[in-house]
């Protein structure tokens, strides 16, 4: 008799579980689960109350899924500069995906389609940074002056001394994609600027060894014969931003 209560309490407690303890125990299960084939390229996730730049004094509002980057060269023969425009491209197309899903994770499936669309991207160069050709780059660290009005930010970059380089802006802070909302926001969208968000920067150095950090090795994008000109606010150069010498104050 105690067998047969004990078989009738275990139905009661597991048989009669709500749908939304279901649906809650499925998502969980999935996130454990998703993209087991392809996580070996990445690295693990970042704690929200840890997930901030120094240099930019700010918390990621969205967070990057770093990738490792040696593993990914090796394994599908990419360059330094093709692994970070991967590690960018694949963190765009995943916001993209799952704000349509309305979701905070994909399948397995659907990552790894959006896993080898970006690989293709990179290698075909669809996708991704597009450096400018010009002989002069003139670099914006956009983080202290993100709350400017749009008709101050224009006249800026309409003035005499900074009309000569071709426009790039460069965050800490924003990734790719609120960069680009930002520019169209602030109207200066027609002026063809090129944008760097956070997450083109990566726990590794050039050499492929890992930092404590964050770091961009960032004339690894242009030809020796570019004049790149690093701009901000102080007149600072933040640590996580290599390869450039000349700086200026954004006045």
């Amino acid at each position: 008799m105690k067998k047969v209560i004990s078989v009738l309490a275990f139905m009661v407690l597991f048989g009669c579980t709500s749908p939304s303890v279901k649906n809650s125990k499925r998502k969980k299960i999935g996130e454990v689960f998703s993209s087991v084939g392809i996580s070996q390229y990445f690295l693990g996730p970042v704690p929200k109350w840890a997930n901030f730049s120094t240099s930019g004094s700010c918390f990621i509002k969205n967070p990057v899924r770093y990738v490792d980057l040696p593993k990914l060269q090796h394994s599908f023969n990419l360059s330094y500069q093709q692994s970070i425009q991967f590690q960018s491209v694949y963190h765009k197309l995943l916001r993209s995906s799952t704000t349509k899903a309305g979701m905070h994770y994909l399948s397995l499936k659907e990552e790894e389609l959006l896993f080898y669309n970006a690989v293709e991207k990179v290698e075909s160069r669809l996708d991704g940074f597009m450096a400018p050709t010009y002989k002069k780059v003139h670099i914006y660290w956009i983080d202290s002056i993100w709350n400017w009005k749009a008709t101050k930010l224009r006249r800026f970059l309409e003035r005499g001394s900074n009309v000569g380089g071709h426009p790039v802006f460069l965050s800490l802070c924003h990734d790719s994609v609120e960069v680009e909302k930002f520019l169209v926001v602030k109207k200066i969208d027609d002026l063809n600027i090129r944008v760097i968000g956070n997450d083109m920067f990566t726990p590794f150095d050039f050499k492929g060894n890992r930092i404590p950090g964050f770091y961009l090795k960032l004339d690894t994008f242009f030809n020796k014969k570019q004049k790149l000109v690093f701009y901000s606010s102080g007149g600072e150069f933040p640590f996580e931003v290599g390869g450039i010498e000349s700086i200026k104050k954004i006045k």
